[in-house]
């Protein structure tokens, strides 16, 4: 079911394959959302204290969602 999802979101002209430009555009949304996030001062540049929070937050998130999944 997993592979079945990445494939989904990954595969955007949804021909059966992942290409390299295909991850890369995945991925490059994904770094602006967490610099979005992090970016507590909005000053469009993260510092160490930032990105730790953010690491930090995240960190928890997927922990619980860890402990969620194992029911």
């Amino acid at each position: 079911a997993r592979v079945a999802e990445r494939m989904q979101r990954y595969d955007t002209n949804h021909d059966g394959y992942i290409t390299e430009n295909e991850f890369m555009i995945v991925h490059a949304q994904k770094v602006t959302d967490f610099v979005r996030e992090a970016d507590t001062n909005k000053d469009h540049k993260l510092d160490a204290a930032e990105v730790q929070k953010a690491i930090s937050e995240k960190k928890g998130t997927l922990g619980k969602a860890t402990e969620q999944n194992k029911d």
